[in-house]
């Protein structure tokens, strides 16, 4: 898995479906998507799942839907970390079928806001915010943190995302200088690193706390409330 490679921050890969302890299922950085039914003494690939993320990153977490079995979110890195900027396709997939057919989480970000790209400065090292990490909250609300680099170190642009699964709708919930207790130091004449960790209340489905990432100088951990 390359413990001490890129991306060694984000997932997380592995996750155990809630409807049937005996099943497995795990994100690889070069090999696809695997299954195992049998609590891991086998594995299978999964073949039909869609080959996007065949670089050195790959799938970085599998997030089961504990409230309707057989839906199943998957993201990864769509782009190799050291390629050239290009075109990247998804970076988030789900199944609600238990992976007998896959579809492209629709409406998920394709590009960079141009706002957040700092003037005279390096661009973003991927076409489009590359997904870190991920959690499903109560009431089905997807979040994700993004970033232009897989981390832990060089990332320099990344938002925040929440996808609410009953509409498909999307709304970036970025902490901005209003919104982040301490405000980050100023003037901040460089990009402003990413996000990487993501985690919500067992309580509240609608406060959470977000992690940034490679943001320095600056505030590292960002509490957000949402109401």
């Amino acid at each position: 898995m390359g413990s001490n490679e890129l991306g060694r921050n984000n997932g997380e890969r592995l996750a155990v479906n809630p409807f049937n302890s005996n099943e497995l299922w795990m994100g690889t950085r070069t090999e696809g998507l695997w299954k195992s039914e049998d609590r891991a003494q086998t594995w299978t690939n999964v073949t039909n799942f869609p080959d996007a993320f065949a670089n050195t990153i790959g799938i970085v977490f599998v997030i089961f839907d504990p409230q309707h079995e057989g839906h199943i979110y998957v993201g990864g890195f769509g782009q190799e970390p050291y390629a050239a900027i290009a075109a990247t396709g998804p970076s988030l997939y789900y199944t609600t079928n238990s992976g007998s057919t896959w579809q492209a989480v629709p409406g998920q970000p394709s590009s960079w806001n141009s706002t957040y790209i700092y003037p005279n400065e390096t661009a973003p090292q991927s076409a489009a915010p590359q997904p870190m990490k991920a959690v499903l909250a109560s009431n089905e609300v997807l979040y994700v943190t993004y970033g232009d680099f897989p981390g832990p170190y060089g990332t320099d642009y990344g938002v925040v995302f929440k996808y609410n699964t009953h509409t498909n709708v999307w709304t970036e919930i970025t902490p901005s200088t209003t919104s982040v207790s301490p405000p980050p130091y100023e003037p901040q004449a460089f990009p402003n690193g990413g996000y990487c960790g993501v985690s919500v209340s067992n309580t509240d489905p609608n406060t959470l706390v977000v992690v940034s990432l490679d943001r320095d100088p600056g505030e590292f951990v960002i509490l957000v409330w949402f109401t």
